[in-house]
């Protein structure tokens, strides 16, 4: 157990948060327990150095008035005293009532924020001011040293034992049976105090599921625990308006769930609409690219098929300018052939013209030896000059 005087640590809760609890508690072990404030923490007090319990906003503010319209203890001369009177009233009445401001109206962020003038001790917080000051309020907390949920028993029973250096075990205290005369039944609970509790709940709300769903495992958690809170509160209460109030609440949050179940739906739909629209865009673009990629294919396709006609049609002339070529060759070789053979006959001709001539000549010849032998070499010149004529015409 820690030694305040070594070790001053504080517990700081709310009327009707568990904290004379858990208090009670803490000093059930060796050592003196920890102080208990249930006001803001005093000037100069390192927030480090302080631990606080929260309960759901709703159910604790329900408890307080239950506990106000019916304890038989005389009230003391404070505000609690006013707000115990204020409590003699319908519940509606009661959260109306300026007079219990201070303990009624969003008295967690009160608590947090000491003196802020959105939150004035003899009225009631703005509607507009509460999530700016909820906000402050969970910077606030932020800064002690240890906060735990009254809703988590088991957790809130570690958190705090391990703040404060004992193992702690908690026992629930008995419900009181003696009552205030007059104080039950309790009137009905009707639909514009639930509206009241919303409003005087505004900021604490937003406080405690900021920590509840830290602590629980989120957003969805701390509302099902805040929730559930409530509706146990009104069962304790046991008020049969109160009772069908709950009910009744309990119907319009369904309805609420359902509403937001719905609208959730649709945003996936359309979500998955507005997906599926831009798939389908993506596709429609990609078949556009292919489509304009297989056109200019075919295009090339085309142009391929055209030049390689124009290149055939180029092979065809050019095939056929080497067929006339060839033909004209072969032509002019059978021609030139046919000449040949006809030198040849020519060549052959006048060689046997020749070889006739020859032997012509040979036998002139034969025949002037004979006659130069037979007779005077002597001759007339008319016989020599033809002698030599003759040779000439032979020798050609």
């Amino acid at each position: 157990m820690a030694d305040t005087q070594t070790d001053p640590k504080l517990l700081v809760s709310l009327p009707r948060s568990g904290g004379e609890t858990y208090h009670a508690a803490l000093g059930a072990g060796p050592g003196a327990p920890p102080e208990h404030l249930r006001t803001p923490l005093p000037a100069g007090t390192p927030a480090a150095d302080a631990a606080t319990l929260l309960r759901e906003p709703g159910s604790r503010l329900l408890s307080l008035y239950a506990e106000l319209r019916t304890d038989p203890a005389p009230a003391p001369a404070d505000a609690i005293a006013v707000a115990a009177e204020a409590a003699d009233a319908p519940l509606d009445a009661f959260l109306a009532d300026p007079r219990a401001a201070a303990l009624t109206d969003n008295a967690l962020a009160r608590l947090l924020l000491a003196g802020d003038p959105r939150l004035p001790e003899d009225g009631f917080m703005r509607q507009a001011d509460a999530d700016a000051v909820a906000r402050e309020a969970i910077a606030a907390l932020d800064a002690f040293g240890c906060v735990a949920v009254l809703e988590r028993g088991d957790d809130a029973a570690a958190r705090l034992g391990a703040f404060f250096g004992v193992s702690l075990e908690v026992r629930r205290p008995e419900p009181r049976e003696e009552v205030r005369d007059g104080s039950v039944p309790f009137p009905p609970f009707t639909a514009e105090a639930f509206a009241l509790l919303s409003e005087r709940c505004a900021a604490d709300a937003q406080i405690y599921e900021h920590v509840a769903a830290a602590i629980a495992g989120g957003d969805e958690a701390a509302r099902g625990l805040s929730e559930m809170a409530l509706v146990q509160q009104l069962v304790r209460i046991g008020d049969r308006g109160g009772v069908r109030a709950a009910r009744s609440a309990e119907a319009g949050r369904a309805t609420d769930t359902a509403r937001a179940a719905a609208e959730a739906a649709a945003r996936r739909e359309a979500s998955a609409a507005a997906a599926a629209r831009s798939e389908a865009e993506s596709l429609r673009a990609e078949r556009d690219r292919l489509d304009a990629e297989a056109a200019a294919a075919r295009a090339e396709a085309e142009a391929a098929r055209a030049e390689a006609e124009a290149a055939q049609a180029e092979a065809d002339g050019l095939r056929a300018g080497d067929e006339a070529r060839a033909g004209r060759q072969s032509a002019e070789l059978v021609r030139l052939g046919t000449s040949h053979a006809e030198l040849e006959v020519a060549h052959a001709a006048l060689q046997d013209e020749h070889e006739a001539l020859r032997d012509a000549y040979e036998e002139t010849r034969d025949q002037f030896a004979a006659l130069q032998s037979s007779a005077s070499w002597l001759v007339t010149a008319p016989l020599r000059l033809a002698q030599r004529g003759l040779g000439g015409i032979i020798r050609r």
